[in-house]
């Protein structure tokens, strides 16, 4: 479901939200370097099982320039709702905080 989240983020469905706020959460970079990343690095998303009475906020490790999001792949925890879930995203892709505050 999560999956879901970005692919709708990513093609542009969330009028608030632009492919440059999405790199900027997962990088810190406004554009992609001209010569692109270190080592051939290249932003990344991973889903982790979420954990009861934990956040579904998008989190982001800027040094692999990574977005982690959460799954249930279990079915003990159920997902939020979908309108919550991409005001989750939105919240997360436009603050300074990597998903953390």
């Amino acid at each position: 479901m999560n999956d879901k989240c970005i692919d709708f983020h990513l093609g542009g469905d969330r009028s608030d939200i632009s492919l440059n706020n999405i790199l900027q959460f997962a990088t810190c970079d406004e554009e992609v370097p001209l010569l692109g990343y270190e080592n051939g690095v290249k932003p990344s998303t991973t889903f982790h099982e979420v954990a009861e009475n934990k956040s579904f906020i998008p989190t982001a490790n800027t040094c692999l320039l990574q977005i982690t999001a959460t799954n249930t792949i279990s079915l003990e925890i159920a997902l939020p709702d979908e309108e919550t879930l991409f005001q989750l995203y939105d919240m997360a892709f436009l603050n300074a905080y990597f998903g953390r505050k």
